[in-house]
């Protein structure tokens, strides 16, 4: 291998470790959002599905981002076909996402605080999120082309 490719193979393997970290804790924190979120509303009686489905869609995203990268430093063949299933679930997760929030019902909070109930109106409307459609595209396009990548070596 040509020594400026070795040295660009270092670097991306560098950074995907940093990266692969990043997102493990991000997904763990995520993680913990949704069991501590999961256990408040239990103890209210009442579990909410949509909270729930896009903290726990959120983390899976994230480990399935993270294990991509995690395997291309890791991973003799960086393009494996493993690589494109990994990025077209993210997307396909991702896309879930955003039709939970397209279609999902509102959520609404209150406020306690000591002696009683404070009244607060604070309610999350479901509607459509372009962003999450755009990186949802974008992940299964990468797919794609990580399989050509994959079929080229």
């Amino acid at each position: 291998m040509p020594e400026e490719v070795m040295r660009r193979l270092l670097r991306a393997q560098s950074a995907s470790r940093i990266g692969a970290i990043c997102l493990y804790v991000i997904a763990a924190t995520l993680g913990a959002i949704a069991l501590t979120s999961l256990f408040t509303f239990m103890g209210q009686g009442e579990v909410p599905f949509a909270p729930i489905a896009r903290l726990t869609l959120s983390a899976v995203t994230t480990i399935c981002l993270a294990e991509f990268l995690r395997n291309f430093r890791q991973g003799a063949s960086p393009l494996g076909s493993g690589q494109a299933t990994r990025v077209a679930v993210a997307g396909l997760l991702l896309l879930s996402y955003a039709l939970l929030d397209l279609f999902g019902p509102a959520t609404s909070y209150h406020l306690d605080v000591s002696g009683g109930t404070m009244p607060v109106a604070i309610t999350s409307q479901p509607g459509f999120n372009p962003m999450m459609l755009s990186l949802a595209g974008f992940l299964l396009c990468l797919a794609l082309v990580v399989r050509y990548g994959d079929a080229l070596k």
